[in-house]
């Protein structure tokens, strides 16, 4: 884990960075991992989504 002020590398549970004192929050920062992941995943899938149905729709229409 890596503050995120001063990007020191901080021991796992920090609260607070030892360098410059800033709060650290773990829990959010695991959050927004995962948050990132799922929205790149159902990214993907609306676009696999889009492109099978525009592809079956022009497929029809020959």
């Amino acid at each position: 884990m890596y503050c995120r002020n001063c990007g020191l590398e901080l021991r796992d549970g920090a609260k607070f960075c030892p360098k410059c004192g800033a709060p650290q929050s773990e829990r959010v920062e695991k959050k927004s991992r995962k948050t990132r992941w799922y929205v790149v995943a159902s990214g993907l899938a609306a676009l696999a989504l889009i492109a099978g149905s525009a592809i079956g729709l022009f497929e029809r229409r020959s």
